[in-house]
């Protein structure tokens, strides 16, 4: 056992930067890895290249360092932690900044127990039509209200009455991308003075919603959870909980 640990606090000690180079690419790997699941096999990955490579870099005859067993414990976990660890979400675009963004998710979502495909389109509606923002289409400038109402008017234009816009992604996607009669791609101008194009700031518009729309989902479930007394917890089939319903 002795032998073991001397081994891997030589491995860590002079060869550290392998180490970090090793974990750096099992973490980019992780995190372009379409299967999630892979994720927990990388610790028992990382601890059987700590003891193979460990025991072959070490002589025999050497001297194990006198660096203190915790010290090593504590290199192991982090560099496990280090692959473990998911990327921070980065802040996205949005029409009016993030404080205007929570209030208008928050009211949106005040008084609601479900969420259909519908209603994500009327929020983004809202949000284009309540926005302070500057909306340009083929050169033309337009405020919020008359933004909304020709993006309301294209959603229902004849040109998709044999595949209709019926979800929040298809009016990201496929309303507010460009004209269909130019091929010039919508742009606004947001509050902080960029220029972006409208189909990128309402695509994280739209994830914003779905996420808090998540977030509350979890809330009222672990509310729920906790409501319930410990002995009839077992008996309970379903919780109520704030979920997209599915559109007619």
């Amino acid at each position: 056992m002795s032998f073991f640990l001397a081994s891997v606090i030589g491995f860590l000690k002079k060869e550290r930067y392998y180490i970090n180079e090793t974990f750096s690419q099992l973490l980019i790997s992780e995190r372009d890895s379409a299967f999630k699941g892979d994720r927990m096999r990388y610790p028992f990955i990382v601890l059987g290249l700590l003891a193979i490579t460990g025991c072959s870099s070490v002589p025999k005859d050497s001297a194990a360092p006198s660096l203190p067993v915790s010290a090593v414990h504590q290199d192991i976990v982090s560099s496990v932690a280090l692959v473990l660890a998911k990327p921070e979400p980065q802040p996205g675009l949005t029409l009016d900044g993030a404080e205007d963004q929570n209030a208008r998710i928050e009211a949106f979502l005040k008084d609601k127990v479900s969420i259909t495909e519908q209603d994500k389109i009327l929020y983004l509606l809202a949000a284009v039509r309540f926005s302070g923002a500057d909306f340009i289409r083929n050169g033309d400038h337009f405020r919020g209200d008359k933004a909304a109402g020709w993006l309301r008017w294209k959603m229902m234009h004849r040109q998709y009455r044999s595949n209709p816009i019926v979800t929040g992604r298809d009016f990201v996607d496929r309303v507010c991308f460009q004209s269909n009669k130019t091929g010039v791609p919508y742009e606004v101008i947001l509050s902080d003075g960029r220029r972006e194009r409208l189909t990128h700031v309402m695509n994280d518009e739209l994830l914003s919603l779905e996420n808090a729309i998540h977030q509350k989902a979890m809330k009222n479930a672990m509310s729920s959870r906790e409501s319930i007394p410990l002995g009839k917890a077992q008996d309970t089939v379903s919780v109520p909980v704030l979920l997209p319903a599915t559109s007619n």
